[in-house]
């Protein structure tokens, strides 16, 4: 066995530096809005910032450098994941709420080390390694940095790093193949009834509330444990309308804490709308395809017979930034209610068009259905590839 920290041949220290105005030649600075819990570093929004070139030379970014939240942290995900920087071009920092590390590669092998150190933060093996204060997450780094990994021969490390590449690139095939379905389901959706800003194919207009009843929900207290315990309703949160496809929530209540709490049973079928949440979930929607009742941060849209679930849906994703537009308190701080949702205009195309959309999307369902349950089995066999090749004593 062998620390994290004997692997390490360089911590590069993150810079700060005066961001530049957009089109402006500057330093490109990595940040933590730049990395993922997967592991990928997205390099689209990058800052650009005013850094003396004499404190930068020493601390560009080189191929198979790893980079770990260091400050910030989120209710769900806590500081200590890492990136892995694949790039060739030395021209990136990092800032300095990012610790980075350069693996020694007469050690270690860069991969080896980043799939080691992704395995414990998934198993939350780094739990003991951060502190709160004043909100923000901040990465006790040495004790980060004292966990221990298994000293392979760096032959063995390869066949490790090949074996989890491949199983990652069949997930991220699978992955890009679903988002192709559905930017399938929305070229057609385009083709058939036009840009839903412009109405350029002069369908009728009605509004939210015209077509169906908006219904929200409300939360029993979690102080009572007899509304939860063995609970079988099944009770959605605005942070699960991420999964667009509602087949099973997180959480269940008792019959009890329903009829405790002013929360509404909403049928199969039904497009439900984030009101309020983190980030982007706010004006995300999704289709409730069990019956449901949700909370009071969701909009539960109970469609009468003028529109087909399947085209609301559809229409209510590419307004997802006209909604967040008009959400009270304008961007980033807002939230949208029951009133704005009811008043938001819909196009009305006639039924038999939306029913003959809605039958494309079920064949399209079909195939992502498949490509999904190919998809969770990779992801069985990369969890169970982590733990064999990382699990155990430390």
């Amino acid at each position: 066995m062998i620390t994290i920290k004997e692997t390490i041949s360089k911590i590069i220290r993150g810079l700060w530096g005066e961001e530049l105005a957009e089109g402006v030649i500057g330093i490109p600075v990595i940040k933590t809005n730049n990395m993922s819990y997967e592991g990928k570093i997205d390099y689209s929004e990058l800052t650009y910032r005013d850094i003396d070139e004499s404190k930068v030379q020493d601390n560009y970014l080189q191929n198979g450098d790893l980079l770990i939240e260091k400050s910030g942290g989120t209710k769900t995900h806590s500081v200590g994941y890492v990136n892995i920087f694949e790039g060739t071009d030395n021209k990136y920092v990092c800032n300095n709420f990012i610790l980075a590390i350069r693996p020694n590669k007469k050690v270690i092998r860069p991969k080896y080390l980043f799939y080691d150190i992704q395995y414990k933060y998934n198993s939350g093996k780094f739990d003991d390694c951060y502190n709160k204060t004043t909100g923000i997450q901040n990465l006790k780094v040495d004790n980060y940095l004292a966990k221990r990994i298994k000293n392979l021969d760096l032959n063995k490390q390869q066949e490790i790093v090949l074996i989890l590449d491949k199983i990652n690139a069949i997930i991220d095939s699978d992955k890009k193949q679903l988002e192709l379905l559905d930017e399938t389901v929305k070229s057609r959706f385009i083709e058939m009834f036009g840009d839903p800003n412009l109405n350029d194919k002069s369908f009728s207009q009605l509004s939210i509330k015209d077509i169906g009843k908006c219904v929200a929900g409300a939360t029993p207290s979690t102080k009572i444990k007899e509304y939860w315990d063995n609970g079988t309703i099944s009770w959605l949160s605005s942070g699960e309308v991420n999964k667009q496809r509602i087949f099973e929530t997180d959480s269940k209540i008792t019959e009890l804490g329903y009829n405790h709490a002013s929360t509404k049973m909403v049928p199969a079928h039904t497009v439900v709308l984030a009101m309020a949440g983190q980030g982007k979930t706010r004006g995300t929607v999704a289709m409730a395809e069990i019956p449901l009742c949700t909370n009071q941060s969701i909009c539960s849209i109970v469609n009468n017979n003028k529109v087909n679930p399947e085209y609301l849906l559809e229409y209510l994703k590419l307004q997802y930034n006209e909604l967040r537009r008009v959400s009270n308190g304008g961007e980033g701080r807002g939230g949208l209610n029951l009133k704005i949702i009811g008043d938001f205009p819909i196009i009305v195309p006639p039924i038999e068009l939306q029913n003959d959309y809605a039958e494309f999307v079920t064949q399209i369902d079909k195939s992502k259905f498949n490509i999904q349950q190919h998809l969770n089995l990779m992801q069985e066999l990369l969890d169970k590839k982590m733990e064999e090749f990382f699990g155990g004593a430390e």
